[in-house]
């Protein structure tokens, strides 16, 4: 929204007209670096994690995760809370290793907040300054390769999202998407599905269940992604984000 203020902004001032007051007033919250970068949800963004939360609730997704991981930002930690019932709040330990919060003694999935996952800062917008954020992304996968859980459910940002399955859209707010991770130096019979929650938007059927998406569009994902496809998205007139089309490259998959 910020930055759709501002493109509107200079295209007014190009055409030597005044902006809206709101306008303005939007744009300039961008100058508040700090808190674009870690920002609690909105009352807007509370609403869609709560009907999020609903539909996933409705077939009990979260059954069957063995895993979930979410990006250290507050509004992370808050939709990963929201939709699945859990999140982990924890200072890093002093190995430099991922914080995990795990019941070995009960069903529970194990718990983890990964700084990795953090979206792209604005510093790594800069031209010539992006290879951070690759690497952020080069480590996530890293990691992941070497977890022994199949089932992971992730919980993190649009932009990252787009950069690291190679897309030219973002997924929308609370949007829920199903990927398969595939890493080449295992053994092909080692599948591994992993589920991936993102900051976003969609549809839901008139009996506010779950909406079935049609595989109708196939495009190559890189390094070890496949098989994308939107499993739930709450709706929104509004959303521009992601186009209404699922993207399913079924080949074998495995971890």
């Amino acid at each position: 929204q910020r930055i759709q203020s501002v493109k509107r902004t200079f295209s007014t001032l190009g055409k030597f007209r005044l902006p809206t007051s709101k306008d303005v007033s939007t744009s300039m919250e961008l100058m508040n670096v700090r808190a674009q970068v870690d920002t609690d949800v909105s009352s807007k963004g509370k609403e869609q994690i709560l009907k999020a939360a609903q539909l996933l609730q409705h077939d009990n997704f979260v059954r069957d995760i063995e895993l979930i991981v979410h990006s250290p930002l507050k509004r992370a930690r808050e939709t990963c809370q929201g939709m699945l019932g859990y999140s982990y709040v924890a200072t890093a330990t002093k190995d430099n290793t991922p914080p995990s919060q795990h019941d070995t003694n009960s069903c529970s999935p194990r718990v983890l907040e990964l700084h990795h996952l953090s979206e792209k800062t604005p510093e790594e917008w800069i031209p010539g300054k992006t290879q951070s954020f690759k690497n952020r992304i080069h480590q996530f996968e890293q990691w992941l390769s070497q977890q022994p859980e199949r089932v992971v459910a992730i919980v993190g940002h649009s932009q990252y999202f787009k950069a690291m399955l190679g897309l030219s859209y973002k997924f929308g707010n609370c949007d829920v998407w199903r990927v398969q991770f595939v890493d080449n130096h295992q053994d092909n019979h080692n599948d591994s599905q992993n589920r991936t929650v993102g900051e976003n938007k969609k549809k839901k059927n008139k009996n506010n269940k779950p909406q079935k998406e049609e595989n109708t569009s196939t495009t190559d994902l890189p390094r070890g992604w496949r098989s994308l496809k939107r499993l739930y998205s709450i709706h929104d007139d509004n959303s521009d984000t992601t186009p209404l089309t699922s993207i399913d490259n079924s080949s074998p998959s495995k971890k």
